[in-house]
């Protein structure tokens, strides 16, 4: 096999390995060299939130890995720019525990974020959701913007979920 051939494989394989977050809809187009960098490389809030739920929300996402660890941060703050707006004087903002998890493909993760116990969490707040994702090649975000509200959005992202496999049981990290 010539390496011509070799070179988009191995690309198309790399490129299967990362983390795409499906819903809810990211701040901008994915680029997956920027997936090690705050909020995969797009730093400044957008304008159009997406309606997310306060209880029962599902976050649908794909990865190539075969074992990956996953967790989501929340911040409360408008316009977050950086890791420390994920903070508090206790750490991280923790909306999802860490999970360790063995497969590739398609999967939804529940979140719930009302009985996040976390200050600001409530209908009407502007958030911003990261994914902290490490399939063994290192640290990966994603980011979405969310505005959230009891039962707007609800329908929405189980709808989207419905045909993908949903982590339930999972060995948590920490």
């Amino acid at each position: 096999m010539h390496l011509t051939t070799l070179f988009p494989l191995a690309l198309a394989a790399v490129a299967s390995a990362h983390i795409q977050i499906l819903y809810p809809p990211p701040r901008g187009p994915f680029i997956a060299s920027q997936e090690p960098s705050f909020c995969d490389g797009f730093t400044n809030a957008t304008s159009n939130r997406t309606l997310f739920p306060l209880n029962d929300g599902m976050i649908s996402f794909k990865t190539g890995h075969p074992l990956w660890t996953l967790g989501f941060i929340v911040s409360t703050k408008t316009e977050a720019s950086s890791f420390s707006d994920f903070n508090t004087s206790s750490g991280y903002q923790i909306t999802v525990p860490f999970v360790e998890y063995t497969g590739s493909g398609q999967f939804c993760l529940p979140i719930n974020l009302a009985n996040s116990g976390i200050s600001g969490i409530q209908e009407g707040a502007n958030v911003t959701i990261q994914a902290v994702f490490d399939g063994g090649d290192g640290s990966l975000y994603q980011v979405r913007i969310s505005a959230l509200h009891p039962h707007d959005g609800k329908r929405q992202t189980h709808l989207f979920c419905e045909l993908h496999k949903t982590v339930r049981r999972h060995h948590a990290i920490g």
